[in-house]
């Protein structure tokens, strides 16, 4: 079974199943057996599901009222599930079976953007995550199961979402000096200059060592769907 992430409004998954079916390549037995991982709103709540889009149908992994789970990722294997949840008041990272059983709360924060952005390493062993220091967001990494958990990046800066190399050797991630998309003049200003510098890529370590840039992405400043994704070897 192959399985893909992705995140959509509960709005746009008509639309999005309506366009898979009008496809006659894809819909010539192509997607039979895949899976896709998403975050909805679909039952007031932002839930995380996993839909079959041969069929439609969307099983409710998280199920959890009063609360939202968010930015799933899959284990390398396709057995595990890292989200971030504010269940239990501030937002964390938790680690749950691909049939929703077995929630396990990896990180135990109380700040308030909580961890955010998981990923787990291409061996399934660790999980790069970011979180708030200050009024930064720096990368973490832990074990799978929650152990040792470390910061990776010191830059004071906002760094999100991380990526692992295909051979686990290097972390890639956005990086910017302000949170401009939580001021409408400040974003339109950003927007507007366009500066090849403001989200540039930068790539480190799982050790924590070497932390450099290698991309400016001229014309890219958005924060959202940003990761630095990695061609497969």
């Amino acid at each position: 079974m192959t399985t893909y992430l992705i995140e959509v409004d509960k709005l746009l998954i008509p639309a999005l199943l309506s366009l898979l079916r009008l496809s006659p390549v894809i819909y010539a037995g192509e997607l039979a057996g895949h899976k896709f991982l998403i975050t909805s709103v679909r039952t007031g709540e932002t839930e995380i599901f996993l839909m079959n889009p041969d069929t439609g149908d969307a099983i409710n992994l998280t199920r959890s009222p009063d609360s939202e789970e968010r930015y799933p990722c899959f284990s390398p294997d396709g057995r595990q599930v890292a989200f971030t949840s504010n269940r239990n008041g501030t937002y964390n990272l938790y680690v749950m079976n691909i049939d929703g059983s077995n929630h396990r709360q990896l990180t135990y924060g109380t700040n308030k953007m909580g961890a955010v952005y998981p990923n787990f390493s291409p061996d399934g062993k660790k999980i790069v995550y970011a979180n708030q220091v200050g009024e930064a967001l720096e990368q973490f990494i832990c074990d799978a199961n929650g152990c040792n958990v470390r910061q990776l990046t010191h830059l004071s800066m906002i760094t999100c979402p991380a990526a692992w190399s295909p051979d686990g050797k290097w972390i890639s991630m956005r990086v910017t000096d302000n949170a401009f998309w939580r001021d409408k003049e400040l974003m339109e200003k950003t927007y507007r200059e366009k500066r090849g510098d403001k989200r540039p890529v930068w790539i480190i370590r799982p050790d924590g060592s070497n932390p450099h840039v290698v991309e400016t992405l001229r014309y890219q400043c958005a924060i959202d769907g940003s990761r630095p994704a990695w061609k497969p070897e």
